[in-house]
């Protein structure tokens, strides 16, 4: 097995693959994680500029979004449910009052499906488009400062470093394993190593070994 490894090792640094998939990770991991670096407590009369939408499910507050407290999360919903109900189910200003009105007092799933009586099957999903808004300067600022308080930046940082690295080098890895694969194939090495004392285990276990190493 040691000398599929080695093997391994030296055909992984000499295929020109590698050093791309090196090149576009590191392009890639950047481009994930650089908003991050750029986070900091809002200046007065500074504010985040984007044609992003109000509100949205996952927001970031690196897009200046943060978390909606559920009172104004279900003013929200109610807003953007009479929204909906003049525009798309042609309801007047009366009757879309008289629809939130009876909603008053039911908690988000049985709202959900009162509306459900009237048609309207995506109330929910407009709900969840309510988890975070764009906050103002006063938000943004309190959300940074409380999570700095539970943990350094560098901690959530380097969390988000870690998960886009780790996502990146899988995947190339995976893609490198299988070109070289398909080169064992093609050059029959695949039965000469079965010609000699290798079992199909140690075979595996060198290559998938040999593209750890590399990666």
């Amino acid at each position: 097995m040691r000398s599929i490894l080695k093997r391994e090792v030296k055909n992984y640094m000499k295929n020109p693959l590698l050093w791309l998939g090196i090149v576009i990770g590191v392009f890639m991991v950047f481009q994930n994680v650089s908003p991050y670096l750029n986070i900091h407590y809002l200046r007065e009369g500074e504010t985040i500029v984007n044609d992003y939408p109000q509100s949205y499910r996952d927001g970031d507050v690196s897009c200046g979004y943060v978390p909606t407290e559920e009172g104004l999360r279900r003013e929200m919903w109610e807003e953007r449910i009479g929204e909906v109900l003049i525009s798309e189910f042609e309801m007047d200003n009366e009757e879309e009052g008289s629809v939130i009105d009876e909603m008053k007092g039911m908690d988000i799933m049985a709202a959900c499906a009162h509306l459900e009586g009237y048609g309207f099957y995506d109330a929910y999903y407009e709900y969840e488009n309510t988890a975070y808004h764009k906050g103002t300067r006063e938000e943004i600022n309190s959300y940074i400062s409380e999570k700095l308080e539970n943990r350094a930046f560098s901690y959530y940082f380097s969390r988000k470093f870690a998960d886009f690295a780790g996502l990146f080098m899988g995947f190339f890895a995976t893609v490198l394993l299988s070109v070289l694969f398909m080169q064992d194939t093609r050059r029959n090495t695949y039965e000469l190593l079965h010609t000699k004392p290798v079992s199909a285990g140690k075979y595996l276990s060198g290559k998938v070994g040999g593209g750890f190493q590399s990666a």
